[in-house]
């Protein structure tokens, strides 16, 4: 009798055993985040640990960065002007800065006071010529004036980090993942990629004119980003014709640049947020040129006809016959 108790006892702590090392060695977790859906699928000893800090960062970043919490340092800078910020908001407005510079101004996160003026979100009507002519007197990355930690904002200018925020923060929950010694996870940040581990994994590239999930082909690699910017992901339609969410810091229109989707793989996701958006403001030609210049970094651009342009050393298969590759 005490036999079979001893090996009952075993068994069940067996299984105990069992299923806790199964719960913390694979992890997935989905939360409706910066206005988008994030989900992590982590696998590894801490991958629990990691994940849940993971979400804690970026809700934490959310309530910082936000410019539709009114209590957020982001929106009380825009309402005062001048607001002195924490150390991670104040370089990531550098770092955004130098982004502009690098794109000849394509990428600005001074464009808050057009894309209010759109609202996409909410659309329903197109906004004047004089009426963007006076929004865009208050665009322009060089009315950002950092000083210390004290950021001024001058002719009227208004920030909005939401162009960037999901590959920072994908870069930044990377990093955590890496803290915990997680070897193997999949980071998806509302579209924003992020693959760690050895083994290589395919990442659909959407087709822009097609139904969600639809691919028109894939990148292949490993510890790497994949972000993908496009006018088909948020727009409207009025009288027949669509207005999307990308807007010219040039004219303070819906960029018409004749690129459908922009993709770009890169170690640096915030990099690579930041220089998708580019691309699709800039067009083919000087986005590949941005790009073929900037190391551990490739593209992948769909033109309005369904061509293909990749960069020099940018590793894409087409899937889909509908798309061809560009010269």
């Amino acid at each position: 009798m005490k036999r079979k108790i001893l090996i009952v006892c075993i068994a069940f702590a067996l299984i105990f055993v069992c299923a806790y090392f199964s719960e913390i060695r694979a992890y997935q977790k989905t939360e409706f985040l910066l206005d988008t859906y994030v989900t992590i699928n982590a696998r590894g000893f801490n991958a629990k640990k990691a994940s849940e800090e993971c979400f804690a960062k970026i809700r934490d970043f959310e309530q910082k960065c936000s410019v539709y919490i009114e209590s957020s340092e982001i929106s009380r800078l825009n309402k005062t002007g001048e607001f002195s910020l924490e150390d991670e908001t104040v370089r990531l407005i550098k770092n955004a800065k130098a982004y502009s510079a690098k794109t000849r101004g394509a990428f600005d996160i001074t464009v808050k006071p057009l894309t209010d003026l759109w609202n996409i979100k909410n659309f329903s009507r197109v906004p004047t010529d004089s009426e963007i002519a006076e929004a865009l007197k208050k665009v322009g990355y060089n009315n950002i004036k950092i000083s210390n930690n004290t950021v001024c904002l001058e002719n009227g200018a208004q920030i909005d980090l939401g162009g960037i925020a999901k590959g920072y923060l994908a870069d930044e929950t990377a990093k955590i993942m890496q803290k915990y010694g997680v070897k193997d996870a999949i980071l998806d940040l509302g579209g924003n990629i992020y693959t760690l581990g050895k083994k290589e994994i395919k990442i659909g590239l959407q087709n822009p004119s097609g139904a969600r999930g639809e691919y028109f082909g894939y990148v292949e690699g490993n510890n790497i980003s994949v972000v993908t910017s496009g006018g088909y992901e948020r727009f409207a339609e009025l009288n027949g014709k669509k207005y999307h969410h990308i807007i010219s810091p040039f004219d303070g229109k819906c960029a018409e640049s004749g690129v459908l989707s922009a993709s770009v793989i890169g170690k640096s996701s915030e990099k690579c947020d930041a220089l998708a958006t580019a691309i699709c403001v800039l067009g083919v030609k000087d986005g590949l040129e941005i790009i073929n210049s900037e190391p551990d970094t490739e593209c992948v651009i769909v033109d309005e006809n369904n061509v293909v342009y990749l960069s020099d050393g940018a590793n894409f298969k087409i899937t889909d016959e509908k798309f061809i590759r560009g010269n």
